[in-house]
């Protein structure tokens, strides 16, 4: 991230993948998500100031390799973030919501039971504050004052409580639930944790308060188009593909885009939110914004 934010400008740039969702007619290839690629390639076309003229360079970036490389790096810094404590049952419990993962596996609270789950959640919430200021030697005290003030204001009454809060709410409400809201949902369940995390990583390494906004942007339509794609997924994909149980949304009645507004008109909502959030990068180094890019077009393309 600090590479990304201190890189030099450059100009228009562009990615493979553009429109997969809103089009039926693009081919299987490049339909399939990144993930499940061989290799993926950043494609970059750079405008040149002097003739106008539009040069393509292509900087390979191997997307999958990537993500393996940066899952291995955060299970080894989630493994060490969880000191063995007592009692031994709220550790493991902590240990299994970190690094279990979702896919495929019984939630925390059906392993555990629902009051280890909870106490859990809450000592995990603590942690993260406790990690940020004893991880940080090294970093000017008003960014990790800033970098803690951002997390808190993500998970707290202004961010995730406050979408939780709303989304229950508005169960079973149906079309009386209007787009503004679902948008306040997914803005602030999932989008303000990606807007967290991209903030957060720019702030500790140094970026410009012009770099912060421009990240801020980035993952904040990032965010709002996974939830956006995840509602398209919900009545498109099998339950084998999702890894979750598909139609959910559908048989609780729960309002989504495309219950509101159409698949078409989702996919073109997502389709708009992913060029927002690579607009914004525009400015640095295609091959150090490379990442952001690939994270975007998979998010687009994303079959689960």
């Amino acid at each position: 991230m600090q590479q990304v934010a201190s890189s030099r400008a450059m100009q228009g740039t562009a990615v493979p993948c553009r429109s997969v969702l809103c089009s039926r007619r693009r081919s299987s290839s490049v339909r399939r998500p990144l993930q499940q690629r061989p290799r993926a390639v950043a494609e970059v076309s750079v405008r040149s100031e002097a003739g106008g003229a539009a040069v393509k360079a292509k900087t390979a970036f191997d997307f999958q390799q990537y993500m393996k490389e940066r899952a291995t790096l955060i299970d080894a810094a989630l493994d060490k973030s969880v000191p063995l404590q007592y009692p031994e049952i709220i550790n493991e419990s902590m240990r299994y919501s970190l690094l279990a993962g979702r896919r495929g596996k019984p939630t925390n609270h059906k392993v555990y039971g629902e009051e280890i789950a909870i106490l859990a959640g809450d000592a995990l919430l603590s942690l993260s504050f406790e990690y940020i200021a004893r991880e940080t030697r090294g970093v000017a005290a008003d960014r990790v004052l800033q970098v803690i003030v951002e997390v808190g204001k993500a998970v707290g009454s202004e961010g995730l409580v406050a979408g939780q809060a709303v989304d229950i709410k508005s169960e079973g409400a149906g079309e009386s639930v209007g787009l503004d809201t679902l948008q306040y949902i997914h803005e602030h369940k999932t989008a303000v944790l990606l807007e967290a995390a991209v903030v957060s990583g720019a702030i500790l390494g140094g970026a410009t308060e012009v770099d912060v906004d421009r990240l801020r942007k980035y993952s904040r339509s990032i965010g709002l188009a996974f939830q956006v794609v995840d509602d398209i997924l919900d009545i498109t994909a099998t339950t084998e593909e999702l890894g979750k149980t598909a139609g959910k949304d559908l048989a609780s009645a729960k309002t989504t885009y495309p219950s509101l507004v159409g698949l078409e008109r989702s996919r073109e909502i997502a389709d708009e939110l992913i060029e927002e959030a690579k607009s914004m990068l525009t400015t640095y180094d295609p091959a150090r914004a490379a990442p952001l890019y690939a994270l975007a077009e998979y998010i687009r393309c994303r079959k689960n």
